[in-house]
């Protein structure tokens, strides 16, 4: 467990037009999701894994000014919640290999962008295995000085109630290749990128005042369906009774659905039973107090506290979902 390779540099900081670019380059391959997590800087994010298996991760990351740019991979189903930087905006292009993830609730199309805005959580599940998302998100004040210009509009206002803009999946290629010749050109050529700093940001810029220069998307659609206020109530119910028995009955009298309705909302949503996210939870949590532990306590007792009551069956399921055992995890 751990990483298996991490660069981290800070490459340049520049004077130009009066303003301090700072040039960072972070690249990282890690068998930890939670290392991943809290490798992208200026965010907050937690990583719950839901696939089973081992885990692989990579992080590509570039900040260059007022903008971050980074490529994001991973070999499980995991869920994303948490924070963008703080007063940002973003953009996530969706291709063929990532249209089958779950956008806060939604799910998106190759050749559509999924847009951030400033104080809007992250909430992102990815997709089952081999996932890639190549992402861009821009400091609010630079945007605020400069879409106007280059749009003719409020970028906040234009933002309003648009979360989603239908492109093509030519021009998703487009922006992806865009973003990730940028990352390419930090790795070969980190002199060349710190020159042409300005041009650069002016380019990502571009980019987002034409996709907030689009028309909205259906507004009904803008809204997360029935099915996804069920899950995510269900997730603050989950949450809050973690080291606790819950049955389906129970979550199902919580909520006011049916049966049928909680299971076919997390299998939508999460890819998993409703039962099954739970239990994935409550190893996550697990997982989350071993790597934390002090040497005063076991990890049967650690178990226990998260509901766990048979140690074979818990070391059973652990391995399962995470690929080793929770004394190696405890141990490491």
């Amino acid at each position: 467990m751990g990483t298996i390779k991490s660069e981290n540099c800070n490459l340049a900081t520049m004077e130009r037009d009066n303003r301090r670019r700072l040039v960072l380059l972070q690249t990282l391959h890690t068998r930890d999701f939670d290392e991943l997590a809290q490798a992208l800087p200026q965010w907050d994010l937690r990583f719950r894994q839901l696939g089973r298996g081992p885990f692989r991760g990579h992080l590509q990351f570039l900040q260059l000014g007022g903008i971050q740019i980074f490529q994001l991979g991973v070999n499980r189903m995991v869920h994303i919640e948490g924070w963008p930087p703080p007063d940002s905006f973003g953009c996530f292009p969706v291709l063929a290999e990532n249209e089958n993830a779950v956008w806060s609730g939604r799910h998106l199309k190759a050749g559509q962008v999924r847009l951030g805005k400033p104080g809007q959580v992250a909430d992102h599940l990815t997709a089952a295995d081999h996932y890639q998302l190549v992402a861009l998100a821009l400091d609010g004040d630079l945007v605020r000085q400069e879409v106007p210009v280059l749009g003719g509009f409020d970028p906040d206002k234009r933002l309003a109630g648009k979360e989603v803009v239908t492109t093509s999946l030519a021009y998703c290629r487009t922006l992806e290749s865009h973003l990730v010749g940028l990352l390419e050109m930090a790795q070969v050529s980190p002199d060349h990128l710190a020159q042409s700093g300005r041009w650069i940001e002016q380019e990502c810029l571009r980019h987002f005042a034409g996709l907030l220069a689009r028309p909205n998307d259906d507004c009904t659609a803008c809204q997360p369906p029935h099915r996804a206020r069920v899950v995510r109530r269900a997730e603050d119910y989950m949450q809050a009774h973690l080291g606790n028995p819950l049955s389906v009955l129970e979550l199902c009298r919580e909520l006011g659905v049916s049966e049928r309705t909680l299971h076919y909302a997390f299998q939508e949503f999460r890819g998993l039973s409703p039962m099954a996210y739970f239990k994935a939870s409550r190893l996550n949590a697990v997982r989350q107090e071993l790597k934390a532990a002090a040497g005063t306590t076991t990890v049967g007792e650690i178990a226990q506290r998260w509901g766990f009551r048979h140690t074979g069956e818990f070391a059973a399921d652990y391995r399962r979902l995470f690929g080793e055992l929770p004394s190696q995890t405890f141990n490491a």
